[in-house]
């Protein structure tokens, strides 16, 4: 099957799981009924441009599109605060014991603020992620908080993250997230069942 082949099949896929029909599917991505159909029918090829634009609106891979990669996904999109949410919400409930993220509230002293009153406490409440306590995924995200620091003072530029990123993204994709088994489960199950008393 060459490459074009697999275009097509992935578009009829791709289609297929955005439950559209081909006038639906190319109304969204910007060309013709007919066009689409020479497309999944292997007639006709779309030029890089085109692939990129379909890749852009249906949020996937181009890799994924041409058959290189199985997969599916592009980058996420986020236009919106639930879209934030629904982000937070994938960690919160990501089954990966016992590594768990964590949502915790933190009240943070605004009493030294400037238009706070003698004799006033002023309180705010900030939220954050706890995340597991694995020390490469740790240091991952100190790094790019170092560096973001300094790229928001302007000592650095944005291709120098980016640059980074991409070498420690590709490290941290060797390093799989090992479940315990369930002889550690029944193993330490008191542990987790009965906390220790005080």
């Amino acid at each position: 099957m060459g490459n074009f082949d697999i275009l097509a099949q992935r578009l009829k896929t791709l289609r297929a799981d955005m439950s559209m029909t081909q006038k639906e599917f190319s109304e969204k991505v910007g060309f013709t009924q007919a066009t689409l159909s020479a497309y999944e029918n292997g007639q006709k090829k779309p030029s890089l441009d085109i692939i990129m634009d379909i890749a852009k609106h249906c949020n996937v891979s181009i890799d994924w599109l041409c058959g290189l990669s199985e997969e599916k996904g592009g980058k996420p999109e986020i236009k919106t605060y639930r879209d934030v949410a629904v982000r937070i919400l994938e960690l919160l409930t990501a089954n990966m014991f016992p590594f768990d993220f964590e949502l915790k509230t933190y009240t943070v002293d605004d009493t030294d603020y400037e238009l706070a009153l003698p004799g006033d406490t002023i309180c705010h409440y900030e939220w954050a992620l706890a995340l597991p306590n694995e020390d490469r995924l740790l240091g991952f995200v100190s790094t790019y908080k170092e560096l973001n620091d300094l790229y928001i003072n302007g000592r650095i530029k944005q291709d120098v993250i980016d640059t980074w990123l991409n070498g420690a993204l590709e490290e941290l994709k060797t390093i799989p997230i090992v479940i315990p088994s369930e002889e550690f489960d029944e193993e330490h199950s008191n542990i987790l069942d009965d906390p220790p008393q005080s």
